[in-house]
């Protein structure tokens, strides 16, 4: 669900929050929410990438992925990070062998 000022946020950018969404997120943006948080920058960032991936769990918007995502995720050196961002990717509706020609699994 989206709070606070994340929503007033992408009401001010344009996004319509009724509207379905086909959400790619590279392994940067997934690991944002695992890291150090410290920063105000980073936990900001963080924030918004998890409202982004609860509007995915929730299926108001759907999330992609691909085999370069899940080839630099198995790649990760922390075990823990790596499983949990492939928790993440089992939401994804849409998967594609690349970022052209995706296919949509409803």
């Amino acid at each position: 669900m989206i709070i606070g000022r994340w929503k007033n946020v992408l009401i001010a950018i344009g996004i319509k929050l009724n509207k379905k969404y086909l959400i790619y997120l590279d392994v940067c943006c997934l690991n944002r929410p695992l890291d150090d948080l410290q920063q105000t920058m980073v936990r900001l960032e963080a924030e918004a990438i998890t409202e982004i991936i609860q509007n995915c769990e929730n299926q108001r918007w759907k999330l992609s992925n691909s085999d370069i995502i899940e080839f630099e995720v198995s790649q990760h050196s922390d075990s823990f990070k790596r499983q949990r961002i492939n928790d993440i990717l089992k939401i994804a509706k849409i998967y594609g062998s690349s970022l052209l020609g995706m296919q949509i699994a409803f």
